[in-house]
């Protein structure tokens, strides 16, 4: 079993004791209120504040014996929560007198949603009963209420009072070392219905020390946790010696009516524990149906954007291509024109008369085109001259000869290139 961590807990409350409650003063409750609220305001964790003080100042005003503080209880995950805690102790009424039956009870983090969590303290002397149908060996109360908890129509202040009559019946404590405690429980043993072995948080301790099987989901919330102890019930021995015969009849009778109700609720029991598992599968699947659409609605988002990002691009491609094919057509007509001018060019080659192709347009222009003509006639006149005199097998060129011409042919062509541009400054 799994164990909390144990909390100091101040001692010095009445358990099972014959007493009277007497009311408490009004400035009394109104510290408790006070208590409660600074509690409340130090703790962040629950998911209805209001309802869980509204709840607790009804329970605090009923009945004066709890006190509010904080308090730590690990669940059964293994994490330890910092919860409003009410310690102090519940009447019961058993043979004719008043007891006291020392508690703690957590108020959980989703409060009213969840019950809260009961536990019976007793002190050293006192030994919690063997086989009690509503509590375990480490105090865990079990109850039909808690089973059935709804968060509309139940709270804390009705548990309390199931709890007191439930314990009025069949107190949870008796006295360690008294003769008396072990005849009725031994008479428990006897005629309690056993309980199914089943999967439950308890292990596989023996029948007569599980809780009820109320619900199998139910019994699995309920955590376990020991704390400090609280002084238990200490029955006179007198008053055991007259009550062991009435015990003994309560137990059989219990023990009877129990094992008709068991029979009789196991159906409703495994209905409720197949709807709850039905209602968890269903969850999960609605879940993830959920997630898996919202994906799918994803891709399709990125599909339909990449298909319109693919079909603009299509169209910029189409226009390139038009493009494309309109500039082939015209460079191939370029072509073919350039094709046809070269064909023409080639069949009227050597039948274009060289002085035919430029015509001057005035006395001007004819002047400049015959100075021009003439200056590089005589230039390419010296050039091959120059050649022949520099020739090898040269022997018509004579050196005397050579310079006189030469110098006829420079000064003729000097003469030429003054007088075209002469003629180009006076025509511009």
């Amino acid at each position: 079993r799994r164990a909390g961590p144990r909390t100091a807990l101040p001692r010095g409350h009445a358990a099972a004791t014959e007493q009277r409650e007497h009311p408490r003063p009004a400035a009394a409750m109104s510290a408790e209120i006070q208590q409660l609220r600074q509690v409340l305001g130090s703790l962040r964790c629950y998911s209805n504040p209001r309802r869980v003080q509204s709840d607790v100042e009804a329970l605090l005003r009923n009945l004066t014996s709890l006190k509010p503080r904080p308090g730590s209880l690990v669940h059964n995950n293994g994490t330890t929560a910092s919860l409003l805690m009410l310690t102090g102790t519940t009447p019961i009424w058993y043979s004719g007198a008043q007891y006291n039956i020392p508690v703690e009870i957590f108020i959980l983090e989703k409060y009213p949603a969840a019950g809260p969590r009961v536990y019976v303290r007793p002190t050293a002397t006192m030994v919690i009963k063997q086989g009690h149908r509503h509590v375990d060996n480490d105090g865990l109360v079990y109850l039909p209420y808690l089973h059935s908890w709804d968060p509309q129509r139940s709270n804390i202040v009705e548990l309390v009072n199931v709890v007191s009559a439930t314990f009025s019946e069949d107190p949870p404590l008796f006295s360690r070392g008294s003769a008396a405690a072990a005849r009725p429980t031994a008479a428990v043993a006897a005629t309690a219905t056993p309980v199914m072995a089943q999967a439950t948080p308890y292990g596989a301790a023996a029948a007569a020390d599980r809780p009820p099987s109320y619900d199998a989901a139910t019994s699995s919330a309920y955590g376990t946790a020991t704390v400090g102890a609280f002084p238990s019930p200490i029955l006179q021995a007198q008053q055991q010696q007259q009550q062991q015969q009435q015990q003994q009849q309560q137990q059989a009778a219990a023990a009877a009516a129990l094992a008709v109700q068991t029979q009789a609720n196991r159906k409703d029991v495994l209905v409720q524990q197949l709807t709850s598992k039905l209602q968890e599968e269903l969850n999960r699947f609605y879940t993830r149906v959920r997630e898996d659409i919202d994906s799918e609605f994803e891709t399709q988002s990125k599909l339909e954007r990449s298909a319109e990002a693919i079909s603009a691009s299509l169209r910029e491609l189409a226009r390139t291509k038009e493009r494309l094919q309109a500039g082939l057509s015209a460079v191939a007509e370029k072509r073919q024109q350039a094709e046809n001018w070269h064909q023409e060019q080639l069949a009227q080659e050597g039948k274009e008369d060289v002085d035919s192709l430029v015509t001057p347009m005035d006395r001007c222009t004819e002047q400049l085109v015959g100075a021009v003509a003439t200056y590089h006639a005589i230039d390419d006149a010296l050039y091959f001259y120059d050649r022949a005199l520099a020739s090898a097998d040269n022997a018509e060129v004579d050196m005397e000869v050579f310079l006189k011409t030469t110098r006829n042919l420079s000064r003729k062509q000097f003469l030429a290139k003054c007088l075209a541009i002469k003629i180009h400054e006076r025509c511009s």
